[in-house]
């Protein structure tokens, strides 16, 4: 079952000096990967996700999480990659 805990509300991955400037952290993924190349790597992603028996979300609630969080990450990379381009 997905779960949102109380560490899952804040940055765990994020250095000092990255949490201060976010924006670094989106400038290196954008050098890594553009827009494009995320639009064709999350749907295999999410395919992975919903297709795999007895996987993460074998539940029709979980399986609705994981659609709606990858709608959401979409305009989430996006608005990322314009911030990145503002810096």
């Amino acid at each position: 079952m997905l779960a949102i805990t109380f560490f899952d509300q804040n940055p765990l991955r994020l250095t000092d000096e990255e949490y201060n400037s976010p924006e670094t952290v989106l400038k290196t993924y954008f050098e890594l990967f553009g827009p494009g190349e995320t639009n064709h790597l999350l749907p295999a992603v999410y395919t992975e996700a919903l297709t795999n028996p007895g996987g993460l979300c074998s539940s029709a609630i979980e399986r609705m999480k994981v659609l709606s969080c990858f709608t959401e990450l979409y305009q989430v990379v996006e608005a990322a990659f314009i911030i990145s381009r503002q810096k």
